[in-house]
């Protein structure tokens, strides 16, 4: 700092005031500290010197005041003498927040040169013993009782101002850490190292701990809860470093039990000693050598050797490595209480706490938390969990030793704000959150917090109550139900690394397992049906037009599984963790006996239940066991170390039995083990590659089976159970009916249940697909192989997918992109309990009674193969040489011509590259070559559709015709005695004769349904059909029409047609208006002679047309000619309807001719495609 900046801030201190002696009212003389003119003024600069020196990393004007004790001679005294005037204390405790503000520096700040640590820490503890050893705290009471004192809606900013700034006062004093110190330290270090306990006690007589527990108890109010944060963390500085054990525990009893144990043990190691005492001798009397086997000696000189072991001589003259210090617990330590009234006041201070605060305090915070308000800081989380879990222990230590009385306040209703399904999520999410950032501190306080939370749901599951054992099963099961808070423990366990995380947290996490472990076996038993939901991720790559991967997508899941203990127990049984185990075994004379029970449950899981002893087959725990066993004598007789010794001797025994099997085994300790060298161990390679081929042999074979066609899904269904009843698989039908029951459990579990709190309702889970978990190797093959058993499953809807799952062994290293792909069966979340139950039913019915095609054909019969696609066909050619001698074989794929050619490929066939591309170009040209033919599919079947709809509508017209001329027919015969007249062109009448099969009479009849004019139609183009035929033929048309033509050819000389008075022809009318077209009449001629006799007996009714004036020539000819122009106008409405017949037929046969090109594209496209799939 410049000197003039130092002179001016020195000047500003010294107009602050100063002591003097005042005389009382008494007479006596007391010195007094008497403030300046300008105090106020100078309080202010002072305030803006320390705003300005907060960016300085060095603090001068921090130091100086320190260095100067302005707090000690100044502000203190003005603070006591001047509490009474508001805006010189308020002046006075804003001056005094900044100069005890906690120090937080980072790593590269230490570094700094300029920055001196130990003196600003200096400082702070003595501006902390200052205010202990005067009456400042009672000042700063009576100064913020007078804003509290005023209502929260009239309260203004300064007044709230003055509250939150002695409450930061407290909790900066809260915050400055004691010095350690030692007995045979000078009596004012000593006296430093407790001023926290006398904070409390001076906390506690001013008051200020009720004003806190106040504070607490009312977060939930609107107007406490923007203290929240503030109140979390005073009382997180209160507590932090305090052993809730100490706390309720009595300090004499403490004290003698600790040095009980340490008298035995000294009492043991003096023992030990006593054998290994230096001999009478001299020097020279310790003089050895040791032969080895190849005749070398090695000389020894050491007076004791003689009382040690082989390897305690060898290693006598090695150097010792240093060993790696390790970064000491940030927030689990603990630090001993000395005054006896700091421990009553830190007793009855979490007494009323847990009493009557931790609910509204617990609420009111984690709401924040859950709405993520800007006053919430990272480090507020982690003081919240610390504060929990120290509730949470408190509680658990204060119930057990509490009387029958006093056991009401520490129910488990004080603390039921965490104890639920929010507050388990909770301390899980900020837990894989930590892993995540790899914040190895605050991973073991959040698996700290978690261990007592479990501790408190197990001693509720034991409760006496219904309710909280009920409620106990419930945050249990939610607990459990998402197996990545299984996965995110076996992963801390898994990826702990020795050189990065200390001791405390490995004990710790030890711990937090075996309680998991032992709650969940516990839970297993008491629940037949337990379930599990287990996350997949899908990864789907996106490729753009140019074949290129772009980035990959990744689908979230989640799936049921049913849940087994004996599956947790095998995820824990892997070298990696047992290293882990190993490693903090280490410390084994060190360890607590809870810790050495926890470590030896573990290995017996792993080695018995499990069944992997060899897995403990490895030099570097055979050389740990036999230091423990060497130490037994020193090490306590209690029931840990004892089922420790058991175990040991069980491993080694078992080493040696298996090493009489397989000397090689000797070899095998220097490597590590997996399961399956675990198993080829204790029974052999050829019993396992046995095993396994006798398993595949059960199986049937691979090609997949179906039902044949032509049966209903439930005939299908009755079918597959049949098949799987011929081939003695009864034990398949039952396993599938057990695990449609257990679907259907969890459908139960999952839906909603009538009268619920809220509470209950945000514990319930959506529906999700229900995941077939083999319960052993076998079973699952027989899963994969088994077609018998995957058509039935097909049959009942279940589905088979495949997933994604990380390898159990993963390490932090390895690409997180390298998944494991495998198939497993789900039933879909779709199906509802009462649809399973029915499938259920269903399966009962048919496994009892078959259908009745059964009975006739046995099921075997009713299946056949699905037709996979096979290899590509080749196609061989032989060419011949010419000389008939020989003759070159070429054989050509049939895909050959849709294969580019380039001339860059290799000609080596077994140049991968080159097929790999082979490979790609003919999926390519695949895919289009498919894509191609379903657009030319597509069109045609657009086609055809119009032409159906075509067809149909002419049909419809044809049809309405049809009915019309039937009328027409049924009006015709009861009109047929009615004379038929022609107009001729002289307007004279010709008759027509209707000559009757069964009488020769004529008959002259005229037909007139209406007076209109009617025309003759031309003969030749007319459409005439029989009376009896409703259709349209076109070849019975044809010949009539030849027959009436040659019938009517006439010629030009009108002579020849008076010699065919008797020509027999057919005519038809038709009116000029539409409402006469309904009169329209088709007839049919014959060909009759008259040399002939009348044939009428074989014939149906014919119309005979004859001229009734033959005499008169002349006015045929002119007839005839009128004939022909009447019949013009109605030529078009025959041709309409020849039309409509031809394009009926040309619809039909463009229909066929599609239909039998499509088959002949889609065999094209079966030769096209590659057998193998994509």
């Amino acid at each position: 700092m410049e000197k003039l900046y130092e002179a001016h801030l020195l000047s500003v201190c010294s107009a602050l005031g100063g002591f003097d002696t005042v005389e009382l009212d008494n007479g006596k003389k007391q010195k007094k500290y008497i403030i300046g003119d300008e105090c106020y003024d100078c309080l202010k600069d002072l305030k803006k010197f320390l705003r300005q020196d907060d960016a300085n990393v060095e603090k001068h004007v921090s130091r100086a005041l320190g260095s100067w004790m302005i707090v000690q001679k100044d502000l203190i005294p003005i603070l006591i003498e001047y509490k009474d005037n508001d805006k010189i204390a308020m002046a006075v405790v804003e001056v005094l927040v900044p100069l005890t503000w906690p120090i937080e520096i980072s790593l590269e700040e230490i570094k700094n040169e300029d920055q001196d640590l130990p003196s600003q820490l200096e400082y702070l503890i003595s501006y902390k013993e200052a205010i202990i050893s005067t009456d400042a705290l009672n000042a700063l009471f009576e100064i913020i009782i007078k804003p509290l004192s005023v209502s929260y809606r009239d309260r203004t900013y300064r007044e709230t101002a003055l509250i939150r700034l002695i409450f930061l006062l407290i909790r900066n004093l809260l915050c400055i850490k004691d010095k350690e110190a030692s007995v045979l330290t000078s009596t004012d270090k000593l006296r430093r190292s407790t001023l926290q306990e006398k904070l409390m006690i001076k906390l506690q007589k001013s008051n200020f701990i009720e004003l806190l527990l106040s504070f607490a108890g009312s977060l939930d109010e609107t107007e406490y809860v923007e203290w929240n944060m503030l109140i979390l963390e005073i009382f997180y500085h209160m507590y932090i470093g305090r052993d809730p054990e100490e706390i309720l525990s009595n300090k004499h009893v403490g004290l003698s039990h600790k040095v009980t144990e340490l008298l035995k043990h000294e009492q043991k190691m003096n023992s030990i000693d006593l054998k290994k005492r230096y001999s009478r001798h001299s020097r020279f009397g310790g003089s050895y050598f040791i032969e080895f086997e190849n005749g070398k000696k090695l000389n020894i000189l050491q007076s004791n050797a003689i009382n040690l072991s082989m390897d305690e001589i060898l290693d006598n003259n090695k150097k010792i490595k240093p060993k790696i210090a390790k970064k000491d617990e940030k927030y689990l330590y603990t630090k001993r209480i000395t005054d006896e009234e700091a421990r009553a006041i830190y007793k009855s201070t979490a007494d009323l706490f847990v009493e009557n605060c931790f609910n509204s305090f617990y609420t009111s915070i984690k709401k924040d938390f859950d709405m993520q308000r800007t006053k919430v800081r990272e480090i507020d989380y982690i003081h919240f969990i610390w504060f929990c879990s120290f509730i949470l222990k408190y509680r658990e230590y204060a119930y057990e030793k509490a009387s029958e009385e006093d056991k009401l306040k520490y129910s488990f209703d004080s603390i039921n704000s965490i104890l639920n399904v929010k507050g388990l999520l909770f301390i899980v999410y900020r837990l894989k959150l930590y892993q995540d950032e790899k914040k190895w501190q605050e991973i073991g306080l959040t698996l700290y917090c978690l261990k007592y939370v479990l501790i408190t749901l197990n001693c509720m599951s034991d409760s006496d109550d219904e309710n909280y054992r009920e409620a106990s099963k419930n945050l249990q099961h939610n607990l459990y139900y998402e197996e990545e808070t299984l996965n995110i423990i076996i992963n801390l366990c898994r990826n702990y690394k020795t050189r990065n995380s200390n001791k405390h947290f490995l004990r710790n996490l030890i711990e937090t397992i075996h309680i998991l472990l032992k709650m969940l076996e516990k839970f297993s038993k008491e629940n037949k049906y337990l379930y599990t939901r287990k996350q997949k991720a899908i990864r789907k790559k996106n490729e753009n037009e140019s074949n290129e991967v772009e980035e990959e997508e990744i689908n979230k899941k989640y799936y049921e599984h049913e849940f087994h203990f004996t599956n947790v127990e095998q995820k824990f049984a892997s070298d990696t963790i047992i290293n882990t185990y190993i490693y903090c075994l280490e410390d084994y004379k060190s360890l607590k006996e809870s810790t050495i029970h926890q470590i030896t449950k573990m290995f017996y899981r792993i080695a018995i239940k499990c069944g992997l002893e060899p897995m403990f087959f490895k030099l570097s725990i055979f050389e740990l066991f036999n230091r423990i066993l060497s130490e037994k004598e020193i090490l306590p007789n209690s029931q840990s170390f004892r089922e420790l010794y058991e175990f040991i001797n069980y491993i080694v025994n078992s080493f040696f039995i298996y090493l009489e099997k397989d000397p090689m085994l000797s070899i095998g300790i220097l490597f590590q083990k997996s399961k399956k060298d675990c198993l080829e161990i204790k029974y052999g390679s050829e019993y396992f590659d046995t095993n396994k081929e006798e398993v595949e042999k059960k199986n049937s074979s691979d090609d997949e089976i179906e039902v044949k066609a032509g049966l209903s899904k439930n005939e299908k269904l009755s079918v597959a159970i049949s098949l799987l009843k011929e081939n003695k698989k009864e034990q398949y039908i039952q396993w599938i009916k057990d695990t449609i029951d257990k679907a259907a459990e969890t459908r139960d579990i999952i839906n909603y249940k009538d009268k619920e709190d809220e509470q209950s309702k945000t514990e319930k889970q959506e529906n999700t697909d229900y995941v077939i978990e083999p319960e052993d190797d076998n079973q699952k093959v027989i899963m994969e192989k088994d077609q018998q058993l995957r058509l039935l499953m097909n049959l009942l809807g279940f589905k088979e997918i495949k997933e994604f799952e990380s390898p159990e062994n993963e390490n932090e290293n390895e690409n997180e992109n390298d998944l494991i792909e495998k198939n497993v069966w789900i039933i879909p979340k779709e199906f509802t309990r009462y649809e399973l139950m029915e499938t259920r039913k269903l399966i009962i019915l048919y496994e009892n009674d078959p259908i009745e095609l059964l009975s006739k054909k046995p099921a075997s019969k009713l299946i056949r193969k699905v037709k996979k696609r096979g290899q590509r066909k080749r196609v061989t050619h032989r060419k011949s040489n010419g000389n008939g001698k020989g003759s070159e074989v070429i054989t050509t794929d049939l895909s050959a011509p849709y294969i580019l050619d380039e001339k860059d490929n290799t000609s080596d066939s077994d140049d991968d590259e080159a097929f790999n591309a082979f490979l790609k170009r003919e999926a390519e040209l695949r895919q289009r070559t498919y894509e191609k033919h379903e657009k030319i599919i597509e069109e045609e079947n657009e086609k055809r559709s119009q032409a159906l709809l075509k067809r149909e509508k002419i049909l419809k017209n044809i049809e309405t015709k049809i009915n019309n001329n039937k009328k027409s027919r049924k009006t015709r015969s009861r009109q047929s005695t009615d004379p038929i007249e022609i107009p001729d062109g002289n307007n004279a009448l010709k008759s027509i004769e209707i000559e009757d099969d069964n009488n020769d009479d004529q008959i002259e009849t005229i037909i007139s349904p209406k007076p209109t004019k009617k025309k003759l139609l031309k003969l030749s183009e007319m459409n005439i059909i029989s009376d009896e035929d409703d259709d349209y033929e076109e070849d019975t048309t044809t010949n009539d029409n030849k027959n009436i033509s040659q019938e009517l050819k006439l010629n030009d000389n009108l002579t020849t047609t008076s010699t065919n008075k008797n020509q027999n022809i057919g005519i038809a009318f038709e009116s000029d208006t539409e409402s006469d077209s309904d009169f329209e009449f088709q007839f049919k001629s014959l060909q009759e002679s008259f040399s002939n006799k009348k044939e009428s007996e074989t014939e149906t009714d014919i119309l005979k047309l004859t001229t009734l004036d033959t005499t008169h020539t002349d006015n045929n000819t002119s007839n005839i000619m009128e004939f022909k122009d009447f019949t013009n106008s109605d030529i078009n409405n025959n041709k309409r309807k020849i039309d409509e017949s031809n394009d009926i037929k040309e619809i039909e046969n463009n229909i066929e001719n599609i239909q039998i090109n499509s088959k002949k594209r889609k065999k094209m496209l079966i030769v096209e495609s590659d057998s193998e799939s994509d």
